[in-house]
C-alpha cells in the first residue's frame, strides 16, 4: 500500500503524534512516504527512534520544482510526451489550467506535485492539518483517483472559526474521509459545512509502553511537583498558570511546591520575566524542549499535570501524563472535559487565573486522592485511547 503523509513540517517534536502514527504502520509492514511544506532540523523529536530511518522518506514540496524555470519547462514537456499515451496525461493536462488553478498552475508546482504522487503510485495522501488537506484537494479535484484523508487537530479548527469553513472549500467537495480527534473537533468541522458522511472519528492513539506510571515515590510528602508541556505562545496560557502558581504559593507555606514547564517558543523571555517580578523563579523550571522519553520520564516523577490553555481540541500530552497515571488540572476548553473528570481523575478549571487557581488549590487540598486519580486516568487510556485501536482504524480506512 503507498501511502504518503502531507504534513507541515516534519520531525517536529510539537507533533509527535504524527511521527508515532507513522512508526506504528511502519511496524505493521506499511512504510509511508512524508511530504512536507518546510524542512524541519528538530531532530530531537526522533531522539530514540533513529533505526526507523524516517529522514529518508522526508521529500519537501519546494525541492520537486527545477530552479531554473526554463529547464522546469522543458522537463515537464518531457514528461508530457512519455505519459501521452496514458491516463495520467490528462491529469498533468488538468494541471496547466492557470485560468482556474492560478499561480501554483503556472509555476508548475501543481504539476510537479502530481508528478511526485503519480510516481511513486500513491494510493493514499493522508493530508495532517485542514491546510494541507485542502491542498491535496486541488490535486484531488483533478480527477487523480487517490484517497485523500485528512486528519484535523488544534490550529486548523481554530483557522476555520476565525475565517470560516470557505477556506476549506476544496476539501469540502474532493476529501473523501475527514478524521475528527474529538468531539469538539466534529462538532466544529460539521459547522464549518463537512458532511456528516465524510467525518470519522479516530483519537490520537497514546502508546503506554512508552508513557506509563512509574512504581517509585519521587518526592517527599512536603513537595509538591506540578508539570505542564506544551509551546511558550500565548494560547498555551502559561502565563495564566504562573499567576495562579503565585497565588497557591501565598496559601500553602507549607508545601515545597515545584512547577517544571516543558518547551520552547517566543514567550519565553515574558514568562520568565514574569516569575522574576512575581518572585517565584525559584519556584519554577523552564526546561526547555525536550525528547518523548525525556518528557515521559519527567512525567514520571511530577504529582500532577496541569493544562492552563486557551484554546485547544484535545492536547496529546494530557492522554501521555494520564498513561503515566498523573491527575489533571486543566481548562475546560474544547474536548477536555471528555478525559478531565471532575473529581473523578482531576479537575477543570476555566479560563482565567481565579478559576485555574481555585482547580489548583482544589487538587492540592485532596492530595490523599491523587494515587485513586492517577489510577483513573490511566485506566481511561487504556480503555479509550488504545495506540494499536487507532492504528487499525487508520488501515481500515487506507484500505476501504
Amino acid at each position: 500500500m503507498n501511502i504518503v503523509f502531507w504534513v507541515n513540517q516534519f520531525p517536529v517534536v510539537s507533533e509527535t503524534f504524527i511521527r508515532d502514527q507513522i512508526i506504528g504502520l511502519k511496524n505493521k509492514g506499511i512504510n509511508p512516504l512524508i511530504l512536507v511544506s518546510y524542512t524541519s532540523s528538530d531532530t530531537l523529536a526522533l531522539k530514540g527512534f533513529e533505526n526507523y530511518n524516517l529522514l529518508e522518506n522526508i521529500t519537501e514540496k519546494g525541492d520537486l520544482l527545477t530552479k531554473n524555470k526554463i529547464k522546469r519547462v522543458i522537463k515537464a514537456l518531457l514528461i508530457l510526451l512519455k505519459n501521452i499515451n496514458k491516463s495520467s496525461f490528462f491529469y498533468y493536462l488538468k494541471s496547466l489550467n492557470v485560468i482556474k488553478l492560478k499561480k501554483e498552475s503556472l509555476n508548475l508546482s501543481l504539476f510537479y506535485l502530481l508528478h511526485y504522487l503519480l510516481e511513486n503510485k500513491i494510493e493514499v495522501i493522508h493530508a495532517h492539518f485542514g491546510n494541507n488537506g485542502e491542498q491535496a484537494a486541488i490535486i484531488k479535484s483533478l480527477g487523480v483517483p487517490i484517497k485523500l484523508i485528512t486528519t484535523f487537530h488544534g490550529y486548523d479548527i481554530r483557522a476555520g472559526i476565525s475565517k470560516g469553513g470557505i477556506i476549506y472549500k476544496n476539501l469540502k467537495t474532493h476529501g473523501d474521509v475527514i478524521i475528527a480527534i474529538s468531539p469538539y473537533n466534529k462538532e466544529k468541522l460539521i459547522g464549518f459545512g463537512f458532511d456528516s458522511s465524510q467525518l470519522v472519528s479516530i483519537n490520537n492513539g497514546i502508546n503506554t509502553t512508552n508513557f506509563k506510571p512509574s512504581h517509585i515515590k519521587s518526592t517527599s510528602d512536603s513537595k509538591i511537583k506540578i508539570i505542564s508541556v506544551g509551546r511558550l505562545v500565548e494560547i498555551k496560557g502559561f502565563d495564566m498558570a504562573l499567576y495562579a502558581l503565585k497565588n497557591v504559593l501565598e496559601k500553602f507555606d507549607n508545601y515545597q511546591i515545584e512547577y517544571t514547564i516543558i518547551g520552547e517558543g517566543h514567550q519565553y523571555n515574558i514568562l520568565n520575566q514574569i516569575a522574576i517580578e512575581l518572585n517565584i523563579s525559584n519556584q519554577v523550571v523552564f526546561k526547555g524542549a525536550l525528547s518523548s522519553e525525556q518528557i515521559s520520564d519527567q512525567l514520571k516523577h511530577s504529582d500532577f499535570y496541569l493544562l492552563s490553555s486557551r484554546n485547544e481540541a484535545i492536547p496529546t500530552v494530557v492522554l501521555e501524563a494520564q498513561a503515566c497515571a498523573l491527575p489533571v488540572v486543566a481548562t475546560n476548553v474544547g474536548s477536555v472535559k471528555d478525559v478531565v473528570l471532575e473529581g473523578v481523575n482531576g479537575y477543570l478549571a476555566e479560563v482565567n487565573i481565579e478559576s485555574i487557581t481555585e482547580a489548583l488549590l482544589k487538587m492540592i487540598d485532596n492530595k490523599n486522592n491523587w494515587k485513586t486519580f492517577g489510577n483513573n486516568s490511566r485506566e481511561l487510556i487504556d480503555n479509550q485511547y488504545s495506540y494499536n485501536s487507532m492504528l487499525e482504524k487508520l488501515i481500515q480506512l487506507y484500505k476501504s
